[in-house]
């Protein structure tokens, strides 16, 4: 899930515990809603970037600017 401090959290779905967060621009929220496939968590940011992370250890595996802030249907 993402939030409005620019981080991106993975939590463990049984517990509820944070697994791990990834951090994105500052001053930038996470306004879509994570896709989660083949191991990869992709989600765009208030920064106008597209984040592909590891969904098992949150590192960044790339970014792509894509020009202009990005929400998705989720958000208002």
């Amino acid at each position: 899930m993402g939030g409005i401090d620019h981080k991106v959290y993975c939590l463990n779905a049984k517990t509820g515990t944070k697994v791990w967060e990834y951090e994105t621009t500052e001053n930038f929220s996470v306004s879509s809603s994570p896709a989660v496939t083949g191991g990869y968590v992709y989600v765009a940011g208030g920064d106008g970037n597209v984040y592909c992370l590891n969904a098992v250890t949150g590192d960044k595996v790339w970014e792509y600017a894509t020009g202009g802030k990005m929400s998705s249907s989720s958000s208002p």
